[in-house]
């Protein structure tokens, strides 16, 4: 049969696709028959790739022990938005590249610029944040003193005032020793002033910006600081961290007068002791941490014939704090049947 010529492309087309979709038919059979458990091809472990759970690797944190002072560190109202298709993203200190210095000076300044915050009152102390290159804002008037209070133990290098002639400034100590507080005050002479303040210390550098008003005035003006908090709380742990573990349980012993030499005995209960002390006037006894689900047995002091007399004690915790020294006693639980763990007190110096 003889067909016109625009009829064998489309003959051919058509051919071509029935045959696609006898191998595409094909193709779901032999999957279908896999999943049956037929001949189809099946993937084996082998050719698999292993799914990984993946979770944050612990950091491996180093505590700061000191202070540190960083330069390049930018103001908050210094950053700009992060753009949403710009990589690698980079913050500038400006929002224009060809500000002229007096520009970029005033912008810097007034990005860096702290205000008061009800939010940071305690009484009538604003507490700033501490933040390296930060210009803290502090309002004074006339005929009252504004405390500038730094840090405990912090010791105070210079003050430097802008004017001189018509802001008093001067400095003042409270307290002794570790608890050593220094106070820069300051008054101004007439409102409508304005001058800066840099103070400078053992261990820090602080900027200020200070106004004067007829009436509006500040009363104190200090600072906290995180880093230097958690500093502390870890030097106090490693200087002695059995203090900082018993002062969490609510118990304070004398430390320097502690004795561990307590042999424990008996019976294993659940609730037996994991160890004995004393600081010289009471005696703790510590129990495991599941200690309040089990059934907290009764004291017994023994003497020297094995009888047994009552005492008074108070639990702390997981602790018996029992208000004198014993050399033995007892905790017995169970009455025909006792289940009894002996402390004995050992003196070395016998």
């Amino acid at each position: 049969m003889t067909y016109p010529n625009f009829v064998k492309p489309i003959m051919i087309a058509a051919l071509a696709i029935s045959l696609s979709g006898c191998a595409s038919f094909q193709g779901a059979w032999t999957n279908i028959k896999s999943d049956l458990g037929g001949s189809g091809k099946v993937t084996t472990p082998a050719q698999m790739s292993k799914a990984v759970y993946v979770f944050d690797e612990p950091m491996d944190v180093q505590t700061l022990e000191e202070d540190v002072f960083m330069p390049s560190l930018i103001m908050p109202g210094q950053m700009k938005a992060r753009p949403v298709k710009a990589r690698p993203v980079q913050v500038t200190l400006f929002e224009t590249a060809d500000y002229k210095p007096d520009r970029a000076v005033n912008f810097a300044n007034k990005s860096a610029a702290v205000q008061p915050s009800s939010d940071n009152y305690l009484n009538a102390i604003q507490i700033y944040p501490y933040t390296p290159g930060s210009l803290y804002q502090v309002y004074t008037a006339p005929g009252q003193v504004t405390d500038i209070a730094l840090e405990r133990g912090e010791g105070l290098t210079s003050v430097s005032a802008g004017d001189t002639v018509r802001w008093i400034v001067g400095d003042t100590v409270s307290g002794t020793g570790a608890s050593e507080q220094v106070h820069v005050l300051i008054k101004p002479t007439a409102p409508n002033l304005r001058t800066n303040l840099v103070i400078t210390t053992t261990k820090r550098t602080y900027y200020l910006e200070l106004h004067s008003y007829k009436d509006t005035y500040m009363a104190a003006v200090s600072w906290r600081y995180p880093r230097q908090s958690f500093i502390s709380k870890h030097r106090q742990k490693q200087a002695n961290p059995e203090k900082v573990r018993l002062t969490q349980t609510g118990i304070t012993p004398r430390l320097e007068n502690l004795h561990f030499d307590y042999i424990i005995k008996g019976d294993t209960p659940k609730w037996r002791p994991v160890r004995v002390f004393d600081d010289g006037r009471k005696v703790f006894i510590e129990f495991p941490k599941n200690f309040a689900r089990t059934e907290a047995p009764p004291l017994f002091i023994t003497g020297k014939k094995g009888k047994g007399q009552l005492v008074n004690y108070r639990i702390k915790g997981n602790y018996y704090v029992v208000d004198r020294l014993f050399e033995a006693a007892e905790l017995r639980i169970g009455e025909k049947k006792q289940t009894i763990v002996r402390i004995e007190r050992e003196d070395k110096n016998s």
